[in-house]
């Protein structure tokens, strides 16, 4: 578990050094830890920087300190049933939806009402039960290097990613830790109809795979980096290292791809749950997505800015597979568990 601290508990750090000054460090360390903690706590699986941008937001805004706990969704979610009879956080923000139907459907979430930011919310893009709302989306994608790949053999469809000419050449995150592999997942099953199909094309996968990272983000950044010629991620993280000069292109196999959509939820139990549907309220609003996008490139959910996530994939060239979190949901937990025990066989 990785601990954050936004502008409020900076502030903090910073009161004590100026007291203690820098020999005095372990001091002002500990009497910080005897600080009371902050008014909101949130449990961050989506980037931390877009985690603390939002925290910062919504501090300056409406004066409540914001304490911020980075882990990955799996674990988060391990986490919330262990101690839901001893409630740590207040919010959790970020991690594929599905995740959160499991939460909402096992009594880890707290209904967040009919707020002002969720009625700019699509329908697919919100749960209809009223516990979590999307907060940010992407299509996934294959980031390619152009000094490595030349034009003329970029690969255009899953199948090309089998390519002898790829292998130790292609890089994915790991779906123990990534909202982006657990989508690839889930478009494989769909797209090879079911279990066995998925465990066939991923085992074959596995043979041209360079290694798996904790992230898609990290995946755009290492084939930026020349480290990789082809890496499956979102596109929008391919897009912003284009951006930052990476030789990178950003293509969506031709025979079709899928999308995610993070989520942001109120935990049940919080003995604060006024204060965190406001967080959660401020989070899904184009404020609030705005602050987030400002530190990460993901597409916005919300209908009040643009691009959204809706027009991306209504403009895509290239069908969609496998539906959305309502179809993909059920299945989640289940293809990563079949992806650890029969692709990496309890390795990673």
């Amino acid at each position: 578990m990785r601990w954050f601290y936004s502008r409020w508990a900076r502030q903090q750090v910073i009161r004590l050094l100026a007291v203690f000054g820098v020999s005095g460090l372990a001091v002002a360390g500990f009497l910080y830890l005897q600080q009371p903690r902050a008014e909101l706590s949130v449990l961050c699986s989506n980037n931390v920087e877009s985690c603390l941008a939002v925290a910062d937001e919504f501090e300056a805004l409406t004066g409540t300190t914001v304490q911020i706990v980075r882990l990955p969704t799996s674990e988060a979610l391990g986490r919330i049933r262990v101690t839901k009879n001893q409630p740590e956080f207040d919010v959790w923000l970020g991690g594929p939806a599905e995740s959160y139907v499991e939460a909402s459907q096992e009594g880890l979430l707290l209904p967040i009402g009919d707020l002002p930011s969720v009625r700019n919310l699509p329908e697919s893009l919100r749960d209809h039960e009223g516990y979590w709302g999307g907060v940010y989306g992407g299509i996934l994608s294959f980031c390619v290097n152009t000094d490595l790949i030349p034009p003329t053999d970029l690969p255009t469809s899953w199948d090309d990613l089998l390519d002898p000419r790829f292998e130790g050449q292609t890089l994915m995150s790991s779906p123990l830790l990534s909202g982006t592999a657990a989508t690839m997942l889930w478009v494989q099953y769909s797209r090879l109809d079911g279990t066995e199909g998925m465990v066939s094309y991923m085992n074959s996968l596995e043979g041209n795979l360079k290694g798996y990272l904790d992230s898609g983000t990290a995946v755009a950044r290492n084939v930026a980096q020349g480290n990789a010629a082809v890496g499956i991620s979102f596109g929008p993280y391919c897009e912003a290292e284009r951006a930052d000069g990476g030789p990178v292109q950003v293509v969506y196999p031709k025979d079709g791809t899928g999308y995610e959509v993070g989520a942001v939820g109120a935990l049940a139990g919080t003995d604060t749950p006024e204060r965190a549907r406001e967080f959660v309220d401020f989070a899904l609003s184009s404020q609030g997505q705005a602050a987030s996008g400002s530190q990460v490139p993901q597409s916005y959910t919300t209908s009040a800015l643009t691009p959204n996530l809706i027009e991306e994939l209504e403009s895509l060239e290239v069908p969609i597979i496998g539906g959305g979190v309502a179809e993909s949901a059920p299945e989640h937990s289940r293809l990563i568990t079949v992806w650890a025990t029969e692709v990496r066989r309890g390795t990673y």
